[in-house]
């Protein structure tokens, strides 16, 4: 049996400033200018919160969200899977009511919440590894429970509102998470 360890093929630049997505904007392959933008592919529905969708968005299980699943691809190959929620409380009935339709489509979450007047102030994400899912190794390429890199991502409002929050992965032998943290 012959084992080799394997580099990871590029970075997922992360940051606060992303317009056209609240997940990663840009991409550094090896060998490729940094700055590579993403392109991908959404779908949205009207869902009800599961449990643990209802408690990071501080909302009763069972409450009307909009779900949107997203495929990231970098030269037609998936990168990176995220699933985002938004409680339709807010958006039912708006312009930005599904994320990737309408006037204010790829504007991100802050882009979003500011055109129906809801100031964005703060993202909180929570970084870890885990096993694949059958489902997601199928889209990343991998094996069944192999390890990616799990993101818990939510979005507050001046008020401290939860207002989104998405769940994206990574292969974690793949890539490499690198964020730009500005201080004010």
């Amino acid at each position: 049996m012959f084992v080799a360890d394997r580099a990871p093929i590029g970075t997922l630049l992360r940051s606060t400033g992303a317009v056209d997505s609240p997940f990663a904007a840009r991409i550094a392959l090896e060998g490729t200018p940094e700055g590579t933008p993403l392109t991908w592919e959404v779908s949205s529905t009207t869902d009800a919160a599961s449990d643990r969708v209802a408690r990071r968005l501080c909302i009763v299980p069972g409450t009307g969200v909009v779900r949107s699943v997203y495929e990231y691809l970098a030269n037609r190959q998936p990168v990176q899977l995220a699933t985002s929620w938004e409680p339709l409380a807010i958006t039912e009935g708006t312009d930005v009511v599904f994320p990737e339709c309408g006037p204010y489509a790829r504007r991100g979450v802050r882009g979003r919440m500011a055109a129906i007047g809801i100031r964005v102030v703060r993202a909180e994400e929570r970084v870890g590894s885990r096993p694949a899912s059958s489902a997601e190794a199928e889209a990343l390429g991998c094996s069944p429970g192999q390890c990616v890199t799990a993101v818990e991502r939510t979005h507050y409002d001046a008020d401290g509102r939860a207002v989104e929050t998405s769940d994206i992965v990574v292969r974690a032998d793949r890539w490499r998470l690198a964020y730009d943290i500005g201080f004010v």
